[in-house]
């Protein structure tokens, strides 16, 4: 919590209520000026509070922290203003303003801040999910990324999300949505790693009355209607099946698409993003994938770097997941400050939603109010991420890479993947990591994961 010390108020447990929001807050004077912001608004924007107190919002404005000076459109007119904001680091939130009185005269305007990617009503969004990380942007690679999503946001170019498991393409992809012209249209995600694929086309394209057995009378509208006006991200792009792949090239080429069963043409506006946890040139050199739907993918490439290379994005992630998780389970948890080197220093295998979980874990598991390095995962206490020198001093290559994996694959058991879960993240067979599991790990005590 920031506030200038200059602002006086009549009780100050107006501050700790404005300051437990979830939603951020910010107060200015009847001048405009910012003399209070809580920690929730600093989360959001990504910026801290000190860059505003002290200022008003056509400051702010002209110096690029802001795009709308909101507290001087409110105090101009006397009217509530809600608008969305963007900030300097390409964060973006919903920012409504509003004018308290003081016997009736202009006294303060009440700022509240909502971030987009967590707002479950967000228009017409379909297949959302109201735990989407925030868009944290901390690292400087990071603000490289959304410096990319603001330039490109506009356009109706077709934009393709590359990273790891885990990276938060789904938050990129949506943060692409929400600067566009489409903002106010749907926002229709298609996990293309999770549909049946007899069932991919008709969900995908829709049908028509008749075109199989057990289809609705009248037919049914696809996702790819669902999507009209707005915009379409096909997640997981590698596992759309290569029978799929010439409708779709189709739809990315002319904007037209037929429902199955049906031999009439039907037209598309929308914009398309795709993401993947592959690597797609490599997929095309295997033959997985049709190398021309690959070009037409690849017309603007975003690479999501994973979290081990993104160190300044730690805390503020850890902290934010903090908040939301005292909050759900009606905690006051924290982590102690010798803790923190442990958290940063950790590779993260699974990035942000490992850490999403970790934390979690440790609100819900941990006895006292303080989190300390006693009560985090043996993984992370170990923090093998990568092997010491004096150990490759030690040990030959074989028995170095050995090594590494054990430590990988005991990480992802500790967090309680199943064995399907662990080959996904680590690129192997299911039968592969049982295997290794029955090399690095005879008994399992308590667990059946080798045949889960």
């Amino acid at each position: 919590m920031l506030m200038d010390n200059s602002a006086t108020f009549h009780d100050v447990d107006v501050l700790s209520i404005m300051e437990a929001s979830f939603d951020g807050l910010m107060l200015c004077d009847a001048y405009g000026k910012t003399v209070f912001v809580n920690s929730a608004a600093e989360r959001i924007m990504g910026i801290m509070g000190s860059e505003f107190v002290g200022h008003d919002s056509i400051e702010l404005q002209r110096s690029g922290v802001i795009t709308h000076a909101t507290s001087m459109e409110t105090l101009r007119t006397g009217k509530p203003f809600t608008v969305l904001q963007t900030y300097k680091n390409g964060n973006t939130a919903l920012v409504s303003s509003n004018v308290v009185y003081q016997a009736g005269q202009k006294a303060y305007v009440i700022i509240n801040i909502r971030d987009v990617t967590v707002l479950p009503d967000l228009p017409m969004s379909r297949g959302g999910n109201t735990k989407d990380t925030p868009a944290i942007c901390n690292s400087q690679e990071l603000k490289k990324v959304f410096e990319i999503v603001r330039m490109v946001a506009r356009t109706e170019a077709t934009v393709l999300l590359m990273g790891e498991t885990g990276v938060g393409k789904d938050v990129v992809a949506r943060r692409l949505h929400v600067l566009s012209s489409r903002v106010d249209k749907p926002f229709v995600k298609v996990n293309c790693g999770t549909l049946p694929e007899h069932l991919i086309e008709s969900e995908l394209f829709g049908y028509d009355s008749g075109a199989f057995t057990g289809a609705v009378r009248g037919g049914k509208a696809g996702l790819v209607e669902c999507a009209d006006k707005g915009t379409l991200f096909l997640d997981e792009i590698a596992e759309l099946p290569m029978a799929l792949q010439p409708k779709l090239l189709e739809l990315l080429q002319d904007f037209k698409f037929n429902r199955v069963g049906s031999t009439t043409k039907r037209s598309a506006d929308i914009r398309v993003i795709a993401s993947t946890n592959k690597d797609l040139v490599s997929q095309v050199e295997k033959g997985l994938f049709r190398a021309d739907l690959y070009y037409r993918l690849n017309v603007i490439p975003i690479e999501i770097p994973p979290l081990r290379q993104r160190a300044d994005d730690i805390i503020p992630l850890v902290e934010n997941y903090l908040r939301v998780f005292n909050q759900k389970y009606q905690v006051q948890k924290r982590i102690d400050r010798e803790t923190y080197p442990l958290l940063v220093s950790y590779a993260w295998p699974g990035n942000i939603r490992e850490l999403e979980n970790t934390i979690e874990r440790l609100v819900v598991t941990t006895c006292r109010d303080t989190i300390s390095r006693a009560d985090l995962p043996n993984c992370l206490v170990r923090n093998m991420n990568c092997l010491h020198t004096e150990d490759l001093k030690q040990t030959d290559l074989k028995s170095a890479v050995h090594g590494y994996e054990k430590e990988l694959i005991s990480q992802y058991l500790g967090l309680g993947y199943s064995t399907e879960k662990i080959g996904q993240l680590l690129g192997v067979s299911q039968p592969t990591v049982s295997r290794k599991l029955a090399r690095y790990f005879p008994v399992v005590p308590g667990t059946n994961l080798r045949e889960r």
